[in-house]
């Protein structure tokens, strides 16, 4: 399961202009010259499994201006506290200015994968699936669906349109299960 490109663009332009309220941010500006340049490393504060590289792929290829950066873990690779997943150069205003936007998905979808793989592990069968549902916060599905998988569990629907699921809402409304069916 890859995450969709457009999707992924309008997640983060939505979450990037949340937090900076359209006007950017005023600790750096009134600190660093424009010209400013910087290297850093993302860096795992926990063992776990990774997820979220092409949220950090996204932002340093296409928001940070003269943004390099090299992946060192790939989604699903098991971390340990202090591996390096990643090394970054570019503007400085420019990385913290999109760096908090970045970690905070990337340690969700983290979560999420790691919380899955812990449910599979635990299961410890193959015959057992851990699948996920709907309920997700709004805008964020995919990533999290995404993440479900990365972890090693499945996804069932992604929403109302792709199957049939009679729920007891529908027995209610519709007056029984037959009437529904």
């Amino acid at each position: 399961m890859e995450i969709n490109k457009r999707y992924l663009e309008r997640l983060l332009e939505t979450a990037i202009d949340e937090d900076i309220a359209f006007s950017g941010d005023i600790t750096s500006e009134n600190i660093f010259e424009r010209s400013h340049i910087s290297k850093g490393r993302f860096i795992s504060k926990e063992e776990g499994i990774f997820c979220g590289e092409e949220i950090l792929r996204y932002i340093f290829k296409n928001k940070v201006k003269d943004g390099e950066i090299e992946i060192k873990k790939k989604d699903g690779e098991y971390l340990q506290k202090g591996d390096i997943i990643a090394k970054v150069k570019g503007n400085t205003k420019d990385i913290l200015l999109f760096e908090r936007t970045c970690l905070n998905i990337i340690c969700h979808m983290s979560g999420i994968a790691n919380k899955t793989m812990r449910l599979v592990k635990a299961l410890n069968r193959a015959d057992i699936r851990v699948v996920d549902t709907r309920k997700t916060l709004q805008g964020l599905r995919a990533l999290q669906k995404y993440a479900v998988k990365i972890g090693g569990g499945y996804n069932h629907r992604s929403g109302l349109y792709d199957a049939v699921m009679i729920k007891e809402n529908h027995i209610k409304a519709a007056g029984s299960i037959k009437e529904a069916v």
